[in-house]
């Protein structure tokens, strides 16, 4: 059966919208559309009417360019008001073989989302870290196994709820209902991450306009997530500073001319900053621009280290730093990261897709496709969970389901 879902990344900067069919685990992007975001900054949704605006119309450009009316959709979620703390749970296995079953696990973990909120908060993602089979053995996934006290380490991130309920109203004024909503740096990770990342530990760096969100892997599970609110725009807001131009030029110099560190430019080529009618044509050295990209991003890159350091001993983080969200097209920015983080660095694009692929080949759509990628690996998962309550009865072959389940973790 193919599924049709829409993705909407509601950026500071920009919004994007796709439309994808889902087989199995296939996807075939059918339908692209972008439009210029009014409304939000720093993640942050301050006026709604100018939000609806903008989906409507990243949505209508994707409708058109695959003749696929859309009903609901799946969007992202971003800000520094997100919360990721890790928690523990612990159930005992009280039926009489002592087989781990997927109801235990689904109240192991249960038990580990009991943790006391801020009323205004509520929980969005709870992610499995790890499984402990009476006290020694570490899994992934214990369904089979025997045992008699079974734990979960997960991860819960949370969110205001005012914030998610905004999400809600813009869709709805514009007739559209929301499936869910992801946390952006969750979405990143299933675009650009591989699976051995994941588990030798990595940190992903989803360098957005108004906020960078990111987030830890290790063991194969999300070990920390956190955004701070720098991002692309600041960038822009020091050249404009800077040169004393407007916002506007400052963006497009930063985007035709920009580069993230003085060991790619030659100290004595210029580029021309356009006039405006205050200001005439001028020319400046290109290393001068990068002088000051590279003092801000050195400065977002420490931030991050500060933080990661505080969680975990970075030298653990073997694969290192994966870079990706709009600001990382900068030229040479993996190279300042490698410099800051001292760790093997990649920037991190979408793939593994059919259709219309190469147009979202590019880092600023990774959280749009790591959208449609997560919600891809949920109804494929529930498929076969489907298939094997129909035709594998767990009472009858325990083995089989065991391996499937192995399969499908191992695959997707």
């Amino acid at each position: 059966m193919i599924r049709k879902i829409c993705a909407v990344d509601i950026g500071s900067s920009i919004t994007k919208a796709i439309i994808a069919n889902i087989h199995n685990s296939d996807i075939e992007i059918i339908g692209i559309g972008t439009a210029e975001t009014n409304g939000v900054r720093n993640a942050e949704l301050i006026n709604l009417e100018s939000v609806s605006r903008s989906i409507q119309s990243a949505i209508r450009d994707a409708e058109k360019m695959c003749a696929v009316q859309v009903e609901s959709v799946y969007a992202n979620i971003s800000g520094v008001n997100i919360k990721g703390e890790n928690s523990t749970g612990i159930y005992v296995v009280s039926h009489e073989d002592r087989v781990i079953t997927s109801e235990d696990v689904e109240r192991v973990v249960e038990n580990a989302t009991n943790i006391v909120l801020p009323p205004e908060y509520q929980i969005i993602h709870v992610l499995s870290r790890e499984y402990i089979v009476d006290k020694k053995n570490r899994v992934s996934d214990p369904i089979g196994m025997t045992g008699f006290r079974l734990e979960a380490n997960v991860h819960i991130i949370s969110a205001p709820k005012v914030q998610i309920q905004n999400i809600y109203k813009v869709f709805y004024k514009i007739g559209l209902e929301v499936n869910d909503v992801i946390l952006n740096s969750i979405a990143s990770s299933e675009a650009v991450l591989k699976k051995e990342e994941k588990n030798s530990g990595c940190v992903l760096i989803d360098f957005g306009y108004g906020v960078t969100d990111v987030i830890i892997y290790m063991d194969g599970g999300v070990f920390h997530s956190f955004s701070i609110p720098l991002g692309s725009f600041h960038l822009t807001s020091d050249l404009e500073y800077a040169f004393r131009i407007p916002f506007e030029i400052a963006e497009f110099v930063k985007k035709r001319d920009g580069v993230a560190t003085i060991e790619e430019v030659d100290p004595t080529v210029k580029i021309e900053i356009p006039s405006t009618i205050e200001n005439p044509r001028r020319l400046v050295h290109l290393k001068d621009i990068a002088l000051i990209l590279e003092a801000r991003i050195e400065e977002i890159f420490e931030i991050i280290l500060k933080i990661i350091k505080k969680k975990i001993d970075i030298n653990l983080l073997t694969a290192g730093i994966i870079l990706t969200g709009g600001g990382s097209i900068l030229m040479g920015i993996d190279r300042v990261a490698q410099r800051i983080f001292r760790l093997p660095t990649r920037i991190g694009k979408p793939k593994g897709l059919k259709g219309l692929s190469a147009e979202v080949s590019g880092p600023e759509f990774s959280t749009s496709v790591g959208i449609v990628k997560f919600i891809a690996k949920q109804l494929f998962a529930d498929s076969l969970q489907e298939y094997k309550e129909e035709k594998l009865p767990i009472q009858k072959d325990k083995k089989l389901l065991k391996k499937l389940r192995s399969w499908i973790v191992d695959n997707i």
